[in-house]
C-alpha cells in the first residue's frame, strides 16, 4: 500500500471489513471442512441500487465472496477495532433513507 491510499483510509474510515468462516461441510476433494472469507465493501458508486458481488474459489474448497455497495458504507463507517459495527439498525436505515430521498 503507498502513503497516497493509506491516508484516504485513515481520512475516510476502513472501506471493507471481512468475516471469516470455517469448519463448514467436510469437502470431498480434501477431507477438510470448507472455509470462506466474505468481503463487504463500501463503493463509491451514488446509485443506492447497484450491488457487485462476486465469488472466487482461490483453493479447493476455500472461498471468497465480495459484496461492494454504497448501502455498506454507513456500516463500516461506525465498526470499531474488532470489526463489530457499533451502529443501530434504526441509525443505518435513517442513514438510507436520507441518502435515498434527499
Amino acid at each position: 500500500m503507498n502513503e497516497n491510499e493509506k491516508t484516504v483510509e485513515q481520512s475516510k474510515g476502513p472501506t471493507f471489513t471481512d468475516l471469516h468462516f470455517f469448519l463448514g461441510n467436510i469437502c470431498d476433494e480434501t477431507g477438510l471442512p470448507r472455509q470462506v472469507q466474505v468481503r463487504i465493501r463500501c463503493s463509491n458508486h451514488s446509485n443506492v441500487q447497484a450491488l457487485t458481488m462476486f465469488m472466487e474459489e482461490p483453493r479447493v474448497c476455500v472461498y471468497k465472496f465480495t459484496a461492494e455497495s454504497v448501502l455498506f458504507c454507513k456500516v463500516l463507517s461506525s465498526i470499531d477495532e474488532f470489526g463489530i459495527p457499533r451502529v443501530s439498525v434504526d441509525d443505518i436505515i435513517e442513514g438510507l433513507l436520507n441518502f435515498v430521498f434527499i
